[in-house]
């Protein structure tokens, strides 16, 4: 155990006994150890809102909250300290977002709780994955899409929603390499080579958007969002 897991175990424990004090002493050398912890930086921040030290906690809670958007307790602290440091208004607007949050989060855990009662069952990977992606768990999500593809190799909404995945992390060459894996095994996903074509157009990749979109054409000919976008490529 290093200095700082040391020293973010005592503070706990400090304040589990009420002593505050000295937890906050404790949570801060953590805290300066290891800056870059989220758990210790949270710690440190709501041990200063317990002791109405809000307004030297704001900067960190709102790092926090940036960085941890599903995370009610970060949530609900930040609107305390601001309320503690007289911004009534904010304060009470964080704190009516940490109870959507905690509903959010609620959500998020019946489906955990789906998934170990169904671990078999590809769908509720998917599901889960997919109400962590809206709240921003990328890493998360993308661990329960892979163990829904490793149930059902052959998914192609998953698979697709796994390419989607990539472009919100900012991953464009994977979620082509992605999508291209998808058509390769089945060429009459119109809406993939759609998705594809975008991307393309996004890269500066004009041709391949060009031949991407031509492909939906092959399958569909009348489709009009590639109609519209080769139209739009081809400066017409």
């Amino acid at each position: 155990m290093n200095y700082a897991a040391a020293y973010f175990n005592l503070a706990q424990l400090e304040e589990d006994e009420g002593n505050f004090k000295q937890a906050i002493q404790y949570a801060g050398r953590a805290y300066g150890i290891e800056p870059d912890n989220l758990e210790y930086r949270y710690v440190y921040s709501t041990l200063l809102v317990q002791m109405d030290r809000g307004s030297e906690a704001i900067y960190n809670l709102r790092k926090i909250v940036e960085k941890w958007p599903w995370h009610h307790g970060a949530h609900y602290n930040l609107g305390r300290a601001l309320i503690q440091a007289g911004q009534k208004t904010d304060g009470e607007n964080y704190i009516e977002q940490a109870e959507r949050v905690r509903a959010v989060q609620a959500k998020i855990d019946h489906l955990e709780n789906t998934v170990r009662a169904l671990p078999d069952d590809p769908y509720s990977y998917a599901a889960l994955a997919f109400a962590l992606r809206k709240v921003g768990r990328y890493n998360d999500a993308m661990h329960s899409y892979k163990v829904a593809l490793y149930l059902d190799p052959g998914n192609f909404d998953i698979w697709n929603n796994v390419a989607n995945l990539y472009l919100l992390q900012g991953d464009t060459i994977t979620a082509l390499a992605t999508y291209n894996y998808i058509v390769d095994r089945n060429p009459a996903l119109t809406d993939i080579w759609l998705n594809m074509g975008v991307v393309y157009a996004l890269s500066n990749q004009k041709e391949k958007a060009r031949s991407a979109w031509k492909q939906v054409l092959a399958y569909q000919s009348e489709n009009a969002a590639a109609l519209n976008y080769l139209k739009k490529i081809n400066g017409n």
